[in-house]
């Protein structure tokens, strides 16, 4: 919020208190020996909320109008900026629903699932966004009588080269994620794509399991196929990134 005295934006006194809280941390950690992790962080919050208040007051010339949190130099602020009360969080939804509209309804939901998302996890979309269903398998480790023991690997698929992600280990998580949050939905083998489910399950790591799993007494390994793609919502969060990517 601009100072309506001088033009000064509060971000830049955020910027300036926390050079201050940098040095006197540096301070603290080359001396504080025995002291516990707990004192140090209350310390720092003090610190922190006392340069935020000497800002302020530089800029105000006075300290009227301020919190009394912060005219006390409590660390109560502090404290609430970084573990809100959940009583107060639960009051602002229950008003936050009684006034929503249609459009912020959309807005409160493109914005907590933009804040669930990483980088990768956008690329995975992007892959996916052609519209057509994806092979996936897990991998299950059965009893030689066919009952299910345990899943070995989940979610492989070829994500990873069809999506350029930077950590390609990680597909699995990704789509997991991805469709925990309703972005993808699962679907049923696609039986004109034998020739990749057969180049998935066929990879060196997955055949070193398969391999572990024939050895291992009484276990052997099954592939369980079937597909993914975008559900409904994933194909208006993909539509609403790309017009937030055009818009900037």
């Amino acid at each position: 919020m601009p100072n309506n005295r001088n033009g000064q934006q509060y971000p830049a006194l955020a910027d300036k208190a926390r050079t201050g809280v940098n040095r006197f941390l540096v301070g603290r950690l080359a001396t504080a020996g025995l002291r516990t992790a707990s004192q140090l962080i209350n310390d720092v919050e003090h610190r922190v909320l006392q340069v935020v208040k000497d800002k302020l007051e530089a800029v105000e010339g006075q300290t009227d109008g301020l919190p009394e949190a912060l005219r006390s130099g409590s660390n109560s602020v502090a404290v609430q900026l970084l573990r809100p009360d959940p009583n107060q969080l639960l009051a602002e939804l229950h008003q936050r629903s009684i006034h929503q509209t249609y459009e912020s309804a959309q807005d409160d939901l493109l914005r907590s699932l933009t804040l669930q998302l990483v980088p990768d996890e956008l690329r995975v979309l992007a892959s996916l966004s052609d519209g057509d269903k994806h092979p996936v398998c897990h991998l299950e480790a059965i009893s030689r009588l066919g009952k299910s023991v345990y899943r070995a690997r989940s979610f492989l698929s070829r994500t990873p080269q069809e999506s350029g992600i930077m950590l390609p280990s990680r597909a699995p998580t990704y789509l997991q994620h991805l469709l925990s949050l309703g972005l993808l939905e699962a679907g049923p083998e696609l039986k004109p794509e034998q020739t990749k489910y057969d180049t998935i399950e066929n990879g060196l790591e997955i055949r070193s399991v398969v391999a572990e799993l024939e050895a291992s007494p009484g276990l052997k390994p099954r592939f369980q196929r079937f597909s993914l793609g975008l559900s409904d919502m994933g194909r208006w969060f993909w539509q609403s990134s790309l017009a937030a990517r055009e818009s900037q």
